[in-house]
């Protein structure tokens, strides 16, 4: 922007005063914007990428401008830049005029004087905000635009990215200009080659990243063929999927920027060079060349433009106020095989310190929402994270997430589960927590756990297979979750393992309301929830630690089911228990030996322990080793959800079996052989066995038989010792018959 002075344009809008500073030969300028009888308008100009940041035109009165004057200041005027003043191609739109149909009202409204006070100039962009539905940043970085470059139509036109743009002609001239900006075929040179070579020649623009001063100078400088590979990426991420701008940022960095700059990019992966493609470039970039199709709108997602950014809520400080609330996954749990049965729909329950986002306590159940499940997830929260999850099989420890401290609030909504009497007995009663529900209508009032969960199933989506995050409303989404159930998880401890990966990752995040906090600027604390949580308890709030041990605390919020006694031993669900305290050795003693039912207190996610409740020592009695090795890693819910599909796959397969043996062909007839009946001697018996057992052994160890060993003199049986001997007999009897009969005939 050259400055010319103009003298004749004396204190005429939209013409500025050019004013000498301490530094000789340093001026600045002040763009007279309104002038009115008793005061002017006016706006601080200094170069074309100023007007990123200028302010709304600021109120001087007369007498300060005289002084000005008089001062050495020179009224003139300033040029528009090159890349809004250069004239456009026929038949091409000017994209100033859509900035100017957003702001046309305004200007009109801004010539009375009173409209421009502080107080009124934003209630008026706001209101304006607020009719078009676009963000209130936008219609004020309009405003001071069109002020800052003389109220001329093309100061709305976009300007040369960077913080400290040059003309081409003049990077031309000083020999450096990118390679992208030389004419010519540049077709031979690609990738990393192209990218070092534009390196070469000139610098990155725009200010300096902070993490530059850890990890070495960012020199990377975005080329056409990045910014193809960016909007790609997230075209084809939205195409298939619901997809926000930060998961294709991400994926672009870890597979197109890759392949593109491998050389770059093992840098980054060492630690020696910092990103080099920051997240607001990515932004700027797909916002300005993504083509939206149909599909890619449909499942693009962004902020909405009249959020108001704040997410804060009242809070103390870790511990004052916990959230808690349960969700359906959108998962199912299926059975494994070429045939899958669908076992359960999980609910997951959550608890969220509002303060910190600090992860207290997340719990997975496959039954009907209640408070016999809801207390399991309270139990967590202040309880051994090892032990308990240990029998899950996942590996977490207390020190990669922290046991939860007491709070003083759990806000919950009106949910039956979660306002039950048994709920406030326990959590009001035994660990004096105020349970705090909502008024009706009012799903603002936790709204941090609300928005967590939308977190929560949009990251189980993409990594949780068989989940899917958009509700099967529409043809899309229910193809999705159809989809989505073919490839489902098997079991409970694979979903929780998947879900404490997150909680661990999440609670090690930074947070962008952590940021703002000042207390932890102040104190140096990492701005994650966990960083937050653990020195806010000990520095803010104090949170006490729960004065219960995890023994104590399972008794408090123990389940209650049925179980039996009977043969010295206690029976649950078909497992065996035996006592493991002397209490539980005497209340055995004492029951009768047939087997009656009792109550027990069990704790469905540990259930390797339940305990007898008695006013005195709780008897306690442990799983033996076999049923525990049979048990696995299956919690109980998910023990009693597989019952019923594991008898069904049995029935299936005995009816199978059955059916094959009914439905198969009539055996043939075994053909009748003809049996001596007579009664042979025990001698006979005795050397028939012998002979057969010798023939037997002759067999299996490969001798020859006896009887192929005989004397070649041995004497051939006689046709009279051929003959059997019960037909023998026979002839004998007969002949004695019919002698009796011709001496009867006779006499």
């Amino acid at each position: 922007m050259k400055f010319e002075p103009l003298p004749q344009a004396r204190r005429k809008v939209p013409h500025v005063l050019a004013v000498e500073v301490d530094q000789p030969g340093t001026k600045r300028y002040l763009r007279l914007t309104h002038c009115f009888t008793g005061a002017c308008f006016c706006q601080w100009v200094t170069n074309a990428a100023g007007a990123r940041d200028a302010s709304r035109p600021l109120r001087f009165s007369w007498d300060e401008i005289t002084q000005m004057e008089s001062d050495g200041g020179v009224w003139g005027r300033l040029s528009l830049p090159y890349e809004l003043a250069k004239p456009l191609d026929e038949n091409t739109p000017d994209a100033a005029d859509a900035g100017w149909r957003i702001i046309e009202p305004l200007v009109n409204l801004f010539k009375r004087e009173s409209n421009l006070a502080r107080n009124r100039y934003s209630h008026l962009a706001t209101q304006r905000a607020l009719e078009l539905g676009i963000a209130l940043k936008t219609v004020k970085r309009l405003l001071s635009r069109y002020y800052y470059f003389g109220q001329e139509h093309a100061g709305l036109r976009m300007l040369t990215p960077g913080r400290r743009p040059m003309e081409l002609s003049e990077r031309r001239a000083l020999g450096t200009a990118g390679a992208a900006d030389q004419p010519g075929d540049q077709d031979e040179d690609s990738g990393t080659v192209a990218h070092e070579r534009q390196v070469a020649t000139r610098e990155r623009p725009g200010p300096r990243a902070s993490v530059e001063a850890k990890f070495g100078k960012n020199t990377f400088i975005v080329s056409p063929e990045d910014i193809q590979d960016m909007v790609a990426r997230l075209a084809s991420m939205a195409t298939k999927k619901r997809t926000f701008v930060i998961e294709a940022y991400s994926e672009y960095l870890k597979i197109d920027f890759k392949r593109r700059h491998p050389v770059l990019f093992k840098g980054v992966a060492e630690g020696k060079h910092p990103i080099p493609v920051s997240k607001w470039q990515y932004r700027r970039y797909v916002n300005e060349h993504l083509v939206l199709t149909k599909d890619v709108a449909r499942n693009l997602r962004t902020r909405s433009a009249k959020a108001t950014g704040e997410g804060s809520l009242d809070s103390a400080g870790p511990g004052d106020i916990y959230e808690i609330d349960a969700t359906g996954g959108r998962i199912v749990l299926v059975t494994s095989g070429e045939s899958p049965r669908v076992i359960a729909t999980p609910t997951i329950y959550v608890i969220l310190d509002r303060w910190s986002r600090f992860i207290v306590s997340i719990y997975v159940s496959l039954k009907a929402p209640s408070w016999d499940e809801a207390r399991y997830a309270v139990l967590i929260a202040f309880t051994s994270r090892e032990k308990r999850f240990s029998t899950l099989g996942v590996d977490i420890t207390n020190k990669r997430w922290p046991v939860g401290r007491v709070c003083s609030v759990l806000r919950r909504d009106r949910g039956s589960e979660l306002t039950s009497e048994s709920m406030d007995k326990a959590v009001s009663g035994d660990m004096r927590i105020d349970p705090s529900t909502l008024p009706s209508v009012t799903p603002n009032g936790k709204a941090i756990i609300e928005r967590f969960m939308r977190t929560l199933k949009g990251w189980m989506a993409r990594n949780v297979k068989g989940s899917y995050a958009e509700r099967p409303m529409d043809l899309h989404a229910k193809r999705a979750a159809k989809q989505a159930k073919q490839i489902t998880v098997h079991s409970l401890a694979e979903l929780y393992r998947a879900l404490i990966d997150f909680v661990e990752k999440y609670n090690n995040t930074p947070h962008s309301h952590l940021k703002k906090l000042g207390v932890l600027k102040q104190a140096g604390i990492a701005p994650t929830p966990q960083a937050a949580y653990i020195w806010g308890s000990e520095n803010i709030t104090g949170a006490r630690v729960s004065s219960y041990s995890d023994g104590d605390m399972q008794k408090l919020m123990l389940g209650v089911d049925q179980a039996s006694t009977g043969g010295g031993e206690l029976r649950y669900k078909s497992r065996r228990y035996v006592p493991a305290n002397p209490a539980a050795r005497a209340f055995l003693a004492s029951r009768p030996a047939a087997r009656r039912a009792l109550q027990v207190r069990v704790d469905k996610t540990f259930p390797h322990e339940l305990y007898v409740e008695r006013r005195t020592e709780w008897p306690r009695f442990t799983m033996v080793s076999a049923d525990k090795r049979a048990l696995g890693y299956l919690s109980l819910d998910e023990y009693d959800a597989l019952t019923p599909v594991a008898n069904a796959e049995t029935r299936d397969l005995e009816h199978e079996q059955l059916r094959a043996e009914v439905t198969a062909a009539p055996a043939a007839r075994r053909p009748t052989i003809d049996v001596d009946r007579s009664v042979p001697s025990q001698r006979q018996l005795a050397d028939d066995r012998q002979a057969e057992t010798t023939a037997l052994k002759a067999t299996l160890t490969g001798k020859e038989h006896p009887q192929a060993r005989s004397s070649p003199t041995e004497t051939k049986p006689t046709a009279k010792s051929s003959i059997p001997e019960w037909k023998r007999r026979e002839e004998e009897k007969r002949a004695t018959a019919l002698a009796k009969l011709q001496k009867s005939r006779r006499e």
